[in-house]
């Protein structure tokens, strides 16, 4: 999924120790919440047509092999985590991810 149709990284700012990303994955029917450290903060500005957007994202390496990427650019992203905060917070948020994926997955077979 492209999170930005036209978009352009201005700068990137280490993220301060603690932050995380949260999310969701299924392990044998079960939910569960994972999160990553966030590596940076980047100001990114989104081209709309005529118009421009200047806003902050959070980018993790959870992208692998060593690349950071953007958090919200993955399907099973929930949210932010602060430092000290527990993911179990978007534990809810998981389970309500993981049925309506089950409800899309079982309209598509039906």
């Amino acid at each position: 999924m492209e999170l930005f149709s036209k978009h352009k990284v201005i700068s990137v700012m280490p993220a301060q120790e603690g932050w995380r990303a949260a999310y969701w994955e299924e392990i044998d029917g079960k939910v569960s919440v994972t999160s990553s450290p966030l590596v940076c903060w980047a100001h990114v500005k989104e081209f709309d047509g005529d118009d421009e957007y200047d806003h902050v994202e959070a980018m993790d390496s959870s992208a692998g092999e060593g690349e950071a990427g953007f958090c919200r650019e993955c399907d099973n992203f929930l949210g932010l985590l602060y430092p000290g905060q527990s993911s179990q917070m978007y534990l809810k948020n998981a389970e309500r991810a993981m049925e309506s994926r089950k409800s899309m997955e079982s309209k598509v077979v039906t």
